[in-house]
């Protein structure tokens, strides 16, 4: 299993989007001029009644957008069948740099989802009888009994450190009980314990099924690496602690099963007038129409308003997800939820929700593994007939300058043709490979939105701009082993436009 699960990784690493580009004519250049932009967007409209004008009619949005492409000798096939959409108001360009998770919205999070609840802190010593557990399950796995990711060796070399701890460990541990006010904790590396902190805070209840964690940013301001070696003095192995800003809340409610584990490789995005599909009528009542408005997302913004958001997000997107995952071990669906979206208002105006973005760097535009990362914001619940369950939030932000208030953008018929150009650009090289049996590239929805850059030389500081995203998914069948082919679909943004100066936002990158 680890090693099938390795051949995945190692097959997926091999497809990234391009960087970006000043002009539709390469896939790869380096960060563009971000003063040359803004100089753009400053720009007197075209008309001097342009202010008067819906974005759509100073920029001759289309409803619809509707073409097909091919290439790489018919592996490739992209199909474009997607509304259109723009916001009413201007659009503006905002300033923002990585923010944290203060003392005030973490004591809002814990009233509002743990309230009176008795909560403790999560205790991460092992007792004897947590021991003679584990040592138990790398038993049954080096017997074959259990599905485990160690082999047989690695397994030996767990069960020989845990028996090493047995003499010392407690017999039992007592309880502490656990407030919401953020303490400043240790990075767990071993005998480097101390090398780096963040403050934040883990609570659990008494029977483990209510969780409430935070984790703000790291201390450390370079990246740390610690190596590993054996008794001979050989190198082992080593962890890298990188300079990242990626804050977390996180606050969980288990079901009587004892998880709430759902993923999004399945996810589905939903409309209101969606029908619930009939695989997942087995397992969940609420409708999509519920979902979207009537009870879940209602939900969702009444507590967005307890906690004080109610100006900062708003939903933005509903996806019906289930918790089938076939490469670990969960071959049959047994739950479903809606997984509801917000987003961050600027200025009144809705950012962009894009799930196959996950954070910017420029490890390989300056091929340095240990370069800075910074996570995009993500701020999702999980909602099933149960209620809100499930609430995560990722790498906030904190505005601190409007550069414009009204950005000038590209017409829409020149946002089409780079789109037209560009796509084939970035999908063909992946579609030649010769493991790739197909790659298509199915487009359903066009949106003008804001969307995150990094400033030059700023990891973590950056600019909302207006973009363009063509949403929809990526579906690829793989050829993993001779015998054997798997599909890997994607779900996103599978092109971004820069509707100001119309160069190609790469995700990786952050430009």
């Amino acid at each position: 299993m680890k090693r099938f699960t390795a051949i995945l990784l190692s097959i997926f690493t091999l497809f990234a989007l391009t960087a970006c580009q000043p002009t539709p004519e390469a896939a790869v250049v380096v960060q563009k001029d971000t003063d040359k932009m803004i100089e753009k967007a400053q720009s007197t409209p075209a008309t001097t009644d342009a202010p008067t004008l819906s974005l759509k009619e100073r920029y001759a949005i289309p409803d619809a957008l509707s073409y097909t492409q091919t290439g790489a000798s018919g592996k490739l096939n992209i199909s474009v069948e997607a509304v259109v959409t723009a916001p009413n108001g201007a659009l503006p360009i905002v300033r923002v740099e990585a923010a944290e998770f203060s003392q005030e919205t973490v004591t809002a999070f814990w009233n509002a989802f743990i309230g009176d609840m008795p909560m403790f802190e999560q205790n991460y010593v092992q007792t004897k009888s947590d021991i003679e557990k584990a040592i138990l399950y790398y038993k049954q796995v080096q017997a074959g009994m259990i599905d485990g990711l160690e082999t047989p060796e690695e397994a030996q070399e767990k069960i020989d450190a845990l028996e090493a701890a047995y003499p010392s460990a407690p017999d039992s541990v007592e309880p502490v009980p656990a407030t919401p006010e953020l303490k400043r904790i240790p990075i767990d590396l071993g005998e480097y314990r101390n090398v780096a902190h963040y403050y934040g805070l883990h609570a659990t209840n008494n029977e483990q099924r209510l969780f409430f964690n935070v984790h703000n940013h790291y201390d450390n301001t370079k990246a740390i690496e610690i190596k590993g070696y054996d008794r001979n003095g050989n190198q082992t192995g080593s962890t890298i602690l990188g300079v990242s800003r990626r804050a977390s809340l996180h606050c969980m409610r288990m079901n009587d099963r004892g998880d709430r584990c759902y993923i999004n490789a399945d996810a589905m995005r939903m409309e209101r007038g969606d029908a619930l599909p009939e695989q997942a009528s087995a397992f969940i009542s609420l409708t999509p129409a519920e979902a979207a408005a009537d009870t879940a997302a209602a939900a969702v913004e009444a507590f967005i308003a307890k906690v004080g958001l109610a100006d900062v997000m708003a939903v933005s997107d509903i996806y019906l997800c289930n918790d089938r995952d076939e490469l670990n071990g969960r071959p049959e669906t047994s739950a479903f939820a809606y997984e509801i979206f917000c987003t961050r208002l600027i200025h009144g105006t809705q950012c962009a929700n894009i799930l196959n973005a996950h954070e910017s760097s420029q490890t390989a535009i300056k091929h340095d593994a240990f370069a800075p990362t910074w996570g995009y914001e993500s701020f999702k619940f999980r909602v099933d007939d149960t209620g809100i369950f499930d609430i995560s939030w990722t790498s906030p932000v904190a505005s601190t300058e409007t550069v414009t208030e009204d950005s000038a953008l590209k017409p829409f018929h020149e946002i089409e043709e780079i789109a037209k150009k560009m796509l084939p650009i970035i999908y063909e090289p992946d579609a030649k490979d010769k493991r790739i049996k197909s790659i298509d590239i199915s487009i359903d929805r066009v949106t003008l939105s804001l969307w995150r850059i990094a400033e030059q030389d700023r990891f973590d500081h950056g600019l909302y701009i207006p973009v363009w995203n063509f949403f929809g998914t990526r579906s690829e069948i793989i050829t993993i082993l001779p015998d054997r082919d798997f599909t890997n679909v994607t779900n996103g943004a599978m092109l971004t436009i820069n509707a100001i100066d119309g160069s190609i936002i790469d995700l990786d990158a952050g430009y």
